[in-house]
């Protein structure tokens, strides 16, 4: 069976944990979701200034990776130290609402751009997760403890926690196509005006 994941994690690391975890699927051939123009290394300048693909706009590019994590068979956060923040928060809760399994290098840890109600159902699910450091597994063992894994997860999420995460994931989106906006009426405003006589 031919495995897809989705990762997500900081892509500033001391260690290049996501590089590393990208290396180790891709000698596993277990591929990894992306945008097909940019490569692996789009992943991990998305929505960030200045490094967005001239090719996608941070909407699209959020819009492609939460599109990829529902087409993908698993769901990897690459934080070696186990720290969440809001943007892994967000992947976690959708990949909980589509039914994806989940799996985490380290025990979740949360950094203070996580909202307290989405740390709560994170926490409240956890026990579905997966804690492995599949960093420190041979290719042979980490396709084959992906492959026991890739199976759909019922995370028994209440109607007040499916109605959050879609609110989460609508914001998110809302924010990003108000980005734009913002920052044209931010450069109009610091245009200098001009005296007419």
């Amino acid at each position: 069976m031919a495995l897809k994941a989705q990762i997500c994690g900081l892509h500033i690391t001391k260690d290049d944990t996501l590089f590393r975890l990208n290396g180790m699927l891709s000698k596993s051939d277990i591929s990894v979701a992306h945008p097909f123009h940019d490569g692996f290394i789009f992943s991990y300048n998305a929505g960030a200034p200045g490094l967005v693909s001239a090719l996608w706009t941070a909407y699209e590019s959020n819009l492609h990776y939460f599109e990829a994590t529902v087409d993908s068979d698993i769901f990897i956060v690459a934080s070696q130290d186990g720290f969440l923040n809001a943007p892994m928060a967000r992947g976690i809760m959708h990949a909980m609402l589509v039914g994806k399994p989940i799996v985490l290098l380290e025990t979740p840890l949360f950094d203070a751009s996580v909202s307290m109600l989405n740390q709560k159902i994170i926490a409240r699910h956890a026990r579905n997760f997966t804690i492995a450091n599949l960093l420190k597994l041979s290719s042979e063992e980490l396709r084959s403890h992906l492959q026991q894994l890739a199976e759909p997860v019922d995370y028994t999420l209440s109607a007040a926690e499916k109605t959050i995460i879609r609110a989460e994931l609508k914001g998110h989106f809302r924010r990003l196509l108000a980005k734009p906006a913002a920052e044209k009426d931010e450069k109009a405003a610091k245009q200098p005006k001009l005296a007419h006589a």
